[in-house]
């Protein structure tokens, strides 16, 4: 396993408070895509890295108070060929009993979104990550040549996210897979912070929640109240409280992974708790928001492999622009 797929499989996990080898992602590849079971591919095997979370089901939005009249329908709107660009920003903080404080996640960047397809109510959108801000070259060209899929619906619910690069050389596979693995969770956990709309028109005051899952800052279950704060007819804003769960399937997925390959399993969960609050700027008829800002902050106790248990806290803080 190289050290920069090791270092993406100590995010996947570090909520659980491991380091070192019992926090890494086995080494069989990843998750590809959006069925019951996660397939794990050998890297080195073919010309194009793919990979996506485990399957899930859309984002479960459920309307407790539909707010004051006047109600419109929450829709993004789009065409093929619509560009927009998010400046992403993210920064995480590890303290506890594991040794030492641990910051982590990629710089600040730039992901373009292009709609390639329309077809009723579901878009297809390429994900590209344009700019990254270092100075460290070895870090960001690999970042630059994933291409990532995004199929989501005009409500913001997304269906199914994948990253793949496209090496011409299948002895370039495991390089590729590395920016991939890379990748994909924070692709993954940028679009939760964009709105997920439910289906009935709604105005001021109204309160809806949303369920999904996230990676990071591990794999967890989101379940968020979105309130309209401010709505004026044409531009609104939301605020988010949200709470967090193991993705007890993802966590499935690594312990089995584990097996299968007689690597050292991950540590195992035994108490956790998460919260997490949120603001976005929008506007009726956009594909991406103006702005998004969301905290989040976790504590997790494990159960160590090798015996003993470690607990850690991870506070997390993004933020969304658009360019």
């Amino acid at each position: 396993m190289t050290a920069r797929r090791s270092a993406v499989g100590a995010v996947l996990v570090l909520l659980l408070g491991a380091c070192g080898d019992a926090g890494e992602v086995p080494d069989l590849g990843a998750p590809v895509g959006n069925g019951d079971e996660a397939v794990a591919t050998e890297p080195g095997t073919q010309d194009t890295a793919a990979m996506a979370p485990p399957g899930h089901e859309p984002a479960e939005v459920a309307l407790l108070d539909a707010g004051d009249e006047p109600r419109t329908a929450l829709r993004l709107s789009a065409q093929a060929g619509d560009v927009a660009q998010l400046r992403v920003t993210s920064e995480r903080e590890v303290s506890g009993e594991a040794p030492g404080s641990v910051t982590g996640g990629l710089p600040p960047f730039t992901l373009e979104l292009e709609v390639l397809e329309v077809d009723g109510e579901r878009l297809e959108v390429s994900l590209t990550i344009i700019e990254v801000a270092t100075d460290d070259q070895q870090l960001a060209a690999p970042l630059m040549e994933v291409e990532g899929l995004l199929e989501m619906d005009d409500r913001g619910r997304v269906h199914e996210v994948s990253a793949a690069v496209e090496t011409g050389d299948a002895d370039a596979a495991p390089e590729a897979f590395d920016a991939a693995w890379l990748v994909l969770p924070e692709l993954f956990d940028v679009l939760r912070l964009l709105p997920a709309f439910p289906q009935e028109p709604v105005g001021a005051g109204a309160v809806w929640t949303v369920e999904q899952p996230s990676l990071l800052p591990g794999p967890v279950w989101e379940v968020a109240t979105v309130t309209i704060d401010q709505f004026d007819g044409q531009r609104y804003r939301l605020r988010t409280e949200a709470t967090y769960e193991p993705w007890q399937e993802w966590l499935d997925w690594q312990q089995q992974a584990a097996q299968d390959s007689e690597d050292i399993p991950p540590p195992a969960l035994r108490e956790f708790e998460g919260s997490g609050t949120g603001e976005l700027w929008g506007s009726l008829g956009g594909l991406v928001p103006d702005h998004a800002s969301r905290s989040r902050e976790m504590t997790a106790v494990a159960e160590l492999p090798e015996g003993g248990t470690v607990q850690s806290t991870m506070q997390v803080a993004d933020r969304l622009e658009r360019s």
